[in-house]
């Protein structure tokens, strides 16, 4: 189900109908859904019921959190979708918790890129200092992932999941043996600056995946860096599984 806003009225919507109209709890009529909250053009719902698509480019397509609960909706009973590309959309912890419970029930989806979508948190870009955590959605997927059996390679990166981020996804990897392929780049695990002359260093989150890797034996590829990880915490991760084969972009060994 998806809840639906306007200035008149909250809506729980039961269908998204193949002409463009929605049904929702409580009324037997057909309804436009610019009433409400518009399905975004982008996400091709026809093609979804009808099982007829294998991979969906939706980078950059300012869903927002309302387009990643109708993303969700849409794609949770697909069985023919392999690989979901929706980088850069903004779904924060909402669209991303909407992700997680289609992860729960999906059976189809092998690749999924969520890279950059403020998932773990956001700041206004007039002050990148004033950071609003909200470790809800890196939970949610963490608590998608110990039982989706079927995702095997996930991009994460850029999306502010933090040392809180890391723990719930490291505790994930100890029960997960899908996932081959793990993007967590640029995600200030390791630490983050306070302020321009302040750095905040957090060994809880590279602990945490120091730990997850010496049980986890099926992820081969990981990219950490980028993370504010010391170069020491950074080589014991390396060092802590070695059937991993490719550690991001290991030759230029980017450290900061």
């Amino acid at each position: 189900t998806l809840e639906l806003k306007s200035s008149r009225k909250k809506v729980v919507v039961t269908s998204l109908l193949d002409n463009g109209y929605i049904e929702y709890a409580g009324s037997d009529e057909q309804h436009d859904p610019s009433n409400f909250e518009p399905v975004p053009a982008v996400l091709p719902a026809e093609q979804f019921r009808n099982n007829t698509i294998t991979e969906l480019d939706l980078n950059n397509k300012g869903l927002g959190v309302a387009g990643g609960l109708i993303l969700a909706t849409l794609i949770s009973e697909n069985t023919s979708c392999k690989q979901l590309h929706a980088r850069s959309n903004s779904l924060r912890a909402g669209g991303a918790t909407a992700i997680s419970v289609m992860l729960k029930v999906n059976g189809a989806l092998t690749e999924l890129d969520l890279s950059d979508n403020e998932i773990g948190g956001y700041s206004i870009i007039s002050r990148p200092s004033d950071f609003t955590a909200t470790p809800e959605g890196p939970a949610a997927l963490a608590d998608a992932l110990k039982l989706n059996t079927v995702l095997r390679h996930l991009k994460a990166s850029k999306n502010g999941i933090r040392a809180a981020g890391a723990v719930a996804i490291s505790d994930m990897l100890k029960e997960n043996s899908t996932l081959t392929e793990l993007n967590l780049s640029t995600n200030q695990i390791g630490g983050y600056k306070q302020n321009r002359n302040e750095d905040v260093y957090t060994p809880t989150g590279p602990a945490a995946l120091v730990e997850a890797l010496k049980v986890n034996k099926d992820v081969k590829v990981l990219n950490v860096f980028g993370n504010g990880i010391p170069e020491k915490d950074l080589q014991t991760i390396m060092n802590s599984n070695k059937s991993i084969r490719t550690f991001g972009d290991a030759e230029k060994l980017d450290f900061s």
